[in-house]
């Protein structure tokens, strides 16, 4: 049986559930019922897509990779980004804005999940 394509992730049901979720949920469900639930929705949804770009970009050393994006959220989500964040909205084409929220923190058991969706299977 041949190996599947290096990008195939990409238009697997998960992969585009999740992408499709986030977009719902970024531009309907946050406007229509912002709070708790919908905040840690994009949090869950987001770290899942790039999880499991990040297992499909870097195979052999994907929980390694995933170390890093756990640390970027973990940063992104802390008061020591804001520097960047102010830096980006003095120059920047668009404003960014960031919620500081440390149980933001628990969305990253996505990324578990998306290393085991993201790992081929023969």
């Amino acid at each position: 049986m041949g190996e599947r394509p290096r990008f195939a992730i990409v238009a697997s049901p998960g992969f585009i559930a999740a992408v499709v979720l986030l977009l719902v949920n970024d531009h309907v469900l946050k406007v229509a019922c912002p709070g708790v639930v919908t905040g840690k929705l994009s949090d869950v949804a987001g770290l899942f897509v790039v999880g499991a770009l990040v297992v499909t970009l870097i195979p052999s050393r994907s929980t390694l990779a995933l170390g890093g994006v756990a640390a970027m959220f973990a940063f992104w989500k802390s008061p020591l980004s804001q520097p960047l964040i102010d830096g980006w909205n003095s120059v920047g084409a668009f404003r960014v804005a960031r919620v500081i929220d440390w149980t933001d923190l628990l969305a990253l058991s996505a990324l578990p999940a998306a290393l085991l969706y993201g790992v081929p299977r023969s």
